[in-house]
């Protein structure tokens, strides 16, 4: 926008140009050299004509005007840059997000892997442990069907005479419940 009212002063000044003013050449100078993108030059070539003619209104106005709009730029630049770098920080902070994410998906998986492993291996130790008690089991029941053939005692013998031990058993656990039942003396331990 100051761009523009700097092309109106050119157009003013050059009119003033018509006219003879040597000081108005250093600004129109300065003024076109602004325009097409060459502050500092410009800047240059209006000190140069306020040096020559220190008693012109229009050259320090102008000048003026030159380094208002430039520092507006700056700032404006700046505020960009700031934007740009606030952004920058926000996509790293995401990708970090993400890549923490990431990491600890990848270590989930593997926890999960760990896990299954050991439960495979838990299974397996499982099944080889019930294969191991069947043949504990086999192995006990041949090494009884060996002591009964010794002991000349038929499985069928064997399993009454069982039979009987554990209908003694429950008599006896029976006969202990009724047996405690009755009162005891308050002045004696229970034990």
């Amino acid at each position: 926008m100051n761009k523009y009212i700097l092309i109106l002063v050119f157009i003013s000044y050059t009119a003033l140009l018509v006219q003879g003013q040597s000081a108005d050449q250093y600004g129109v100078n300065g003024a076109n050299q602004y325009i097409d993108g060459n502050t500092s030059l410009a800047l240059q070539t209006i000190d140069e004509g306020i040096s020559k003619y220190p008693n012109d209104d229009y050259l320090p106005w102008l000048k003026e005007r030159i380094l208002e709009d430039q520092e507006n730029q700056d700032q404006q630049n700046e505020q960009n840059q700031d934007q740009e770098n606030q952004d920058q920080e926000k996509q790293d902070q995401q990708k970090s997000d993400e890549q923490k994410e990431s990491e600890q998906q990848n270590a989930d998986e593997q926890k999960d892997g760990e896990e299954k492993e050991g439960e495979q291996k838990d299974q397996e130790q499982d099944q080889e442990g019930e294969q191991s008690e069947e043949e504990k089991q086999r192995e006990m029941d041949e090494a009884t069907k060996q002591k009964l053939q010794e002991m000349n005692i038929s499985e069928e013998k064997a399993r009454m005479i069982l039979e009987a031990l554990r209908n003694n058993e429950i008599q006896y656990i029976q006969q202990q419940k009724r047996q405690s039942t009755e009162p005891q003396d308050s002045g004696k331990p229970d034990w």
